[in-house]
């Protein structure tokens, strides 16, 4: 009875090996062929990043992509009607935007491309387009695979270089997050160095510190967009520039009468450069969102305790003085001050008298003040000594995980 049950096993062993076998042998992945009316072909090539596209450094170039893809249509008589080329991560096929197109916008066409990594890096996507392509009739031909997706029994071989090129994309992911985790240990600032400060190298390590020229360039934008007067302005211009300034349009630069395009012209004007370069709108917004306005927050909460105090205790003449001089960055004059008793309880009075000494350099509506004055908590709190120095109030708020310094040899994604 054993023995019968041992020949029943090892029976039912050998016809499942024998079942495997003829699998492996005999059953493949077949492509549904389809039928190509022309020899017409489009040429795609990618790189990851501008580094990358390095003929020198990189046997993946988009030039060297370019040459191979023109060859191979040459060689197989396939004329190239156009060539696509981006530089963007194949990780999600969303970055690849001119292959989202071309494929949208095409079909019963070939479609050349240097090889699979080029593609895609990520085997979900790369298989749900590949089935896009095969329904659109664009036959997709890798070069240095040797795969031409019109022919059978090439779905194996495909998933595999698809496996590969993901494969790769992780290990070098991994490689540069390691890398960096290690720099960062040992002291090395990561990323990419905001408008208004450097890297520089410390017995090799990378440090971020104030570009002291860049810092005097940001206090001017801002003292420019939120209000000043021309003697600070022209101060800070003569700093930058070692000359002076050879605009004066009034006393006094009123806030908001200066837009982004104004200080542009401003600045390019006196050839106050963006890193050797004329600035640009998208520049000057980058700047303002990047450092979140401090610089004006803080102003206006010099505002409001300046306008609760003439409100509320009116008396109070040095605090009232010396928050004066911290937002306008001036000295007082008496002449400015004779009238100050008459701003007790009196909304419109309050009113034309910021105007009239020219608070913070805006031009105020009822609105502003009521909205100072709204708060029922009437006691006054304040530091006066709140510093306006661009070094100590702006934030500085580095998104690492986007900025990391891709500077790992030979990184090809």
């Amino acid at each position: 009875m054993l023995l019968l049950l041992f020949i029943f096993q090892f029976f039912i062993c050998i016809v499942k090996k024998l079942i495997i076998y003829y699998i492996k042998h005999n059953v493949t992945y077949v492509m549904e062929p389809i039928q190509l009316n022309n020899n017409k072909a489009i040429i795609y090539i990618r790189c990851s990043t501008k580094q990358q596209n390095n003929i020198q450094k990189n046997s993946t170039s988009l030039e060297t992509q370019k040459t191979t893809c023109i060859n191979y249509c040459n060689n197989n008589k396939l004329d190239f009607v156009e060539i696509f080329e981006e530089i963007c991560s194949a990780r999600e096929f969303k970055n690849q935007k001119q292959l989202h197109y071309l494929i949208n916008n095409n079909s019963n066409i070939n479609l050349i491309i240097f090889d699979i990594s080029r593609f895609s890096r990520n085997i979900f996507d790369g298989t749900n387009i590949l089935k896009m392509c095969n329904s659109k009739g664009i036959i997709i031909h890798f070069i240095k695979e040797n795969i031409c997706t019109i022919k059978q029994n090439t779905q194996p071989q495909f998933s595999f270089g698809l496996g590969q090129a993901q494969n790769e994309s992780d290990t070098i992911s991994y490689r540069v997050k390691e890398s960096c985790k290690y720099r960062r240990s040992i002291g090395n600032y990561i990323g990419r160095a905001k408008y208004g400060y450097k890297i520089i190298k410390e017995n090799n390590i990378s440090k971020l510190v104030k570009d002291e020229r860049e810092q005097l360039i940001l206090l001017l934008i801002f003292k420019l967009k939120y209000g000043s007067s021309f003697e600070k302005i022209n101060d800070l211009v003569k700093q930058i520039t070692k000359k002076n300034s050879l605009i004066k349009l009034d006393d006094v630069i009123l806030y908001g009468n200066y837009e982004n395009e104004d200080i542009i012209h401003y600045l390019n004007e006196h050839e106050i450069y963006y890193k050797k370069y004329p600035w640009t709108p998208q520049q000057i917004y980058n700047v303002c969102i990047n450092y979140n306005n401090k610089y004006n927050k803080n102003k206006e909460k010099l505002c409001r305790e300046f306008i609760r105090y003439l409100y509320y205790d009116c008396t109070n003449y040095n605090n009232i003085i010396k928050l004066y001089e911290k937002i306008n960055e001036i000295q007082f004059t008496n002449e400015l001050f004779n009238n100050i008793y008459l701003c007790l309880d009196n909304k419109l009075t309050l009113l034309n008298f910021i105007n009239h000494i020219h608070l913070n350099y805006n031009i105020w509506e009822m609105s502003h003040i009521e909205n100072y004055l709204n708060n029922e908590n009437t006691d006054l709190d304040i530091n006066i000594n709140i510093d306006m120095d661009i070094d100590n109030d702006i934030d500085i708020d580095i998104d690492i995980d986007n900025d990391i310094d891709m500077d790992i040899e030979n990184l090809q994604l």
